[in-house]
């Protein structure tokens, strides 16, 4: 379970990093260069996810299978798996759970979840202020 909170984790640091990494090209001129590399220019976040995997030095791989025949395999195989949990925290986070405990699809305030499908704590379901019927 830890290994898919981390994972989660490196994956919303990749989404912090991501825009200053392109403000910053953007700014030193260096993003037009970028995006004409070959496969790179196309896949800066993954390159920048692997990048991040090597320089925090962190491993989730090796956990699971063991090591690899080189260091570099495990680095660049890490770096493939935070790019690819992404779309997985940008799932989570659209699925929000509040403080007074109801599940509330998106990130829209209680007050207008309480309008949309709302599951409470308390066990009832409510749908646009008409409670469901059992």
């Amino acid at each position: 379970m830890y290994t898919l909170g981390s994972l989660i984790l490196m994956a919303i640091l990749l989404g912090a990093v991501m825009p200053v990494f392109n403000s910053l090209t953007h700014t030193l001129k260096l993003d037009t260069i970028i995006r004409r590399i070959p496969i790179i220019g196309a896949h800066t976040a993954l390159a920048i996810s692997i990048l991040l995997v090597w320089a925090l030095d962190v491993t989730f791989v090796t956990a699971w299978t063991g090591d690899m025949r080189s260091s570099w395999m495990t680095i660049c195989v890490d770096g493939c798996i935070v790019y690819g949990m992404v779309p997985v925290k940008d799932a989570i986070v659209s699925l929000t759970i509040c403080v007074d405990g109801c599940i509330v699809y998106g990130m829209v305030p209680v007050k207008d979840a309480i309008v949309s499908l709302t599951i409470c704590v308390d066990g009832c379901i409510v749908y646009g202020m008409v409670p469901v019927k059992d």
